[in-house]
């Protein structure tokens, strides 16, 4: 069982591919604004470029949440993390993230960078517990006109 989450629960987290785009849409719809919202199709669409990586997290058999990512040559990006508002606050995005570093040590060392907005003070955090660094930053990144946090992790 991962730290954080319901005693009694148990948690799985898995490489997920492309049958799974219906859910992370279902996922992501509930934790971002409708026009940040990822449609099925958009999910699709990252599974026919080389270098895509997927996990999802379940609790006790549910999707819980998912981790999207790209690699190319020795670096990666985190494309997207969402968790559903129910699994929130018990370590799921923890989880995943460290699930999705691990992955990419087993692969090779690679450096793992995100955006994260600037307003967003709980992700910067969660981030930075899991070793990430800002490293820079992108002005008016997002359609709010709110900055990102160019954000690095290194093994």
């Amino acid at each position: 069982m991962m730290p954080g989450v319901m005693s009694g629960s148990s948690v799985d987290i898995v490489e997920a591919g492309v049958i799974f785009c219906d859910i992370f849409s279902e996922i992501h719809a509930e934790s971002f604004q409708e026009n940040e919202r990822w449609s099925s199709p958009a999910f699709r669409s990252f599974f026919d470029q080389p270098g895509t990586l997927a996990l999802i997290a379940s609790v006790n058999g549910e999707p819980a949440g998912f981790i999207l990512a790209r690699q190319v040559s020795d670096e990666a990006e985190i494309l997207t993390l969402a968790v559903r508002r129910m699994f929130r606050r018990q370590g799921i995005a923890g989880g995943l993230i460290g699930a999705l570093q691990n992955r990419l040590r087993e692969i090779r060392p690679i450096r793992l960078f995100l955006e994260v907005s600037t307003l967003n003070e709980a992700a910067k955090a969660l981030y930075h517990v899991t070793g990430f660094e800002k490293a820079g930053h992108r002005p008016r990144y997002y359609a709010d006109g709110s900055g990102a946090d160019i954000m690095i992790w290194e093994p």
